[in-house]
């Protein structure tokens, strides 16, 4: 409990046991008494070393005790003590008397807390002339501290002579403390270009960063150095970057969406047309720009498409054509891609941009849809009217007849198609033959109406002939009356040549008919006609086959028996003609009677 009597004590007497002494002195914290006990004591010098440290906190007095002592064992724990404290000039003083090279790695935490690294470097050079510098954890550290230390120099002198150490950790643990001038010395030796890059990149320098990437030709890479070169307004470089990126098809929309948010229009187009010349060039490189030609500047964009259309995705270019309203690509792209019912029908919707008729022609030869050839036959009826009839002449041998028959017949314009029905005439097939009829009354062609009348059977007949007799032109009903009568109905042909006063027609019909109903008809309608000459002329030429007796009764009734001697004098004639052939064919019988009589009796006789 008395300190100072204690310490008296320790010194003067000798025969005492230090080490239970020290025990008791530090259970009731009288580390001085502690301490000196210690120092009595043989082999505790760590021990008094540990109290000096720990209980009394003194390092001078430790600094003291080591030099004193100079042991290495004593020298360690003052080191230690001294890198708690952060002291690392007495640490690695310490260090370097007891010859201790186990504690780079402290030392240099220390130094780093202290931002001290003068002293490191001796702790250092001391470590690599010790045998245990040949391990690699060591040299790992060793080439840490040199980093930490900051001489180049040495450092490229160590990397050059090392074969142990893990340059790539410590290369990446000095990026990670923006140490890059080591990182990138380091990062050469690893020969990662790749991370090299990255660093240059890092430090600013956007030049050095692009030559590195270019040996590591590593996509995430370039893909991080174009941002930064777009960043730091380096065009060159960015450009570079991306003749790097696009060589992969599904970076080089994203690249594009880059130079286009820095307004670089130009610029991306450059480095397409530059990267089209080089082997990796690709789909997506042709079809990318074929899209930027489109969006601004679209007057090259359809040559670049005709020349590399084998090499453009045509489907998205197309997409992408018809929301910008190049219609005149789209049709192209379409007929390079055999897909003929697409093309036809942008040139039938936007034929503005891209109506050619020979090339319209050829597509619609191609389609396979009818609805297409019926949208077509429409259009020309609206915008090509006087092209109509080449369109239906060219595609006649593929139209579904029927078909075109009722497009052509609800249209308005209908008759324009004349010349095209008038080729299918020769097939004789009732639906064109009776849409030309009503095409030729609706225009009064009757030249045309003569012609289906004359050298075609097939079509409505009694529908024709009502509808030609009642027309309002005459010689349109008069071509209904010659159909009437060379269909075998003479007396509806007579009917409208009667209205027509068409004496010498009836006359024609009424003779040709032998009808004896109609020429009776026709005779009276003569007499009401007061046309005795028709009358007697008509008499004269149904004389066989119109009774006699009929036409005396009208000649008496009308007096005309005067004007009918002539008709008189052949039936006379004929009735004679008659007589004779009859009195001449009785003789022949009677003889021929007579003849076979005698023939019979002398058969008998015999």
């Amino acid at each position: 409990t008395k300190n100072e009597k204690a310490l008296e004590y320790i010194q003067e007497l000798n025969f005492f046991d230090p080490k239970e002494i020290s025990r008791v002195a530090l259970t009731y914290e009288q580390y001085e008494v502690a301490f000196a006990a210690s120092c009595k004591g043989e082999g505790m010098e760590e021990e008094a070393m540990r109290i000096l440290i720990d209980c009394i906190h003194s390092l001078p007095r430790a600094q003291a005790f080591a030099e004193k002592i100079d042991r290495p064992s004593v020298w360690t724990m003052l080191a230690e003590a001294s890198l708690v404290e952060c002291d690392v000039e007495a640490a690695v003083d310490a260090l370097l008397r007891a010859e201790n090279v186990d504690f780079l790695s402290k030392v240099t935490q220390a130094s780093e807390r202290s931002s001290n690294y003068a002293f490191l470097a001796k702790y250092v050079s001391m470590v690599r002339s010790s045998s245990k510098s040949r391990a690699p954890e060591v040299e790992t550290e060793i080439l840490y501290c040199l980093v930490k230390i900051g001489d180049i120099v040495e450092l490229q002198n160590f990397v050059e002579t090392s074969k142990l150490a893990d340059f790539h950790s410590v290369a990446n643990r000095c990026r990670s403390e923006k140490l890059y001038e080591a990182a990138c010395v380091l990062f050469q030796k690893c020969n990662d270009m790749n991370a090299l890059s990255l660093t240059y990149a890092e430090m600013g320098s956007v030049e050095l960063a692009v030559e590195s990437a270019e040996k590591a030709n590593n996509l995430q890479t370039w893909k991080q150095l174009i941002v930064l070169c777009f960043e730091r307004k380096e065009l060159d470089l960015a450009n570079r970057c991306a003749r790097n990126i696009i060589s992969n098809a599904d970076e080089i929309h994203e690249i594009i969406e880059l130079y286009e948010k820095n307004k670089l229009f130009n610029d991306v187009i450059t480095v397409l047309q530059d990267f089209l010349g080089s082997s990796n060039a690709h789909m997506g490189a042709f079809t990318e720009l074929a899209i930027l030609y489109v969006k601004y500047y679209p007057e090259k964009s359809f040559d670049f498409v005709k020349m590399h259309h084998q090499r453009i995705n045509k489907h998205k270019l197309n997409v992408y054509c018809r929301e910008m309203s190049m219609w005149e690509i789209c049709c192209f792209l379409y007929q390079t891609s055999n897909e003929w019912d697409n093309a036809a029908n942008v040139m039938l919707t936007e034929p503005a941009y891209t109506f050619e008729h020979e090339l319209l022609l050829n597509i619609l030869s191609k389609v396979s849809v009818d609805d297409t050839i019926d949208k077509a036959i429409e259009f020309y009826f609206s915008y090509q009217p006087a092209l109509i009839n080449e369109l239906l002449i060219a595609l006649r041998n593929r139209l579904d007849i029927d078909r075109i028959i009722r497009l052509i017949s609800k249209n308005t314009h209908a008759f324009i198609t004349m010349p095209f029905l008038d080729t299918m005439l020769a097939k004789n097939v009732a639906k064109v033959n009776d849409l030309f009829i009503d095409l030729c009354i609706q225009e009064d062609d009757i030249k045309g109406l003569r012609k289906i009348v004359e050298n075609t059977t097939s079509f409505d007949v009694d529908g024709v002939c009502r509808r030609l007799e009642s027309d309002a032109h005459q010689s349109i009903r008069l071509l209904g009356a010659k159909l009437l009568s060379v269909n075998n109905k003479p007396a509806k042909a007579v009917e409208v040549y009667q209205a027509e006063k068409l004496y010498v027609a009836v006359f024609d019909i009424s003779v040709v008919s032998c009808d004896e109903a109609l020429i009776d008809q026709c005779m009276d309608w003569f007499i009401q006609e007061n046309r005795k000459d028709c009358f007697a002329a008509l008499a004269l030429g149904c004389v066989s086959s119109f009774p006699p007796d009929v036409v005396l009764a009208k000649a008496y009734l009308h007096d005309e028996v005067e004007l009918l001697m002539p008709y008189f004098v052949k039936v006379t004639k004929l009735l004679t003609h008659r007589l004779n052939t009859l009195e001449e064919t009785s003789k022949q019988d009677l003889s021929a009677k007579d003849s076979a009589k005698k023939k019979s009796t002398q058969l008998l006789l015999k």
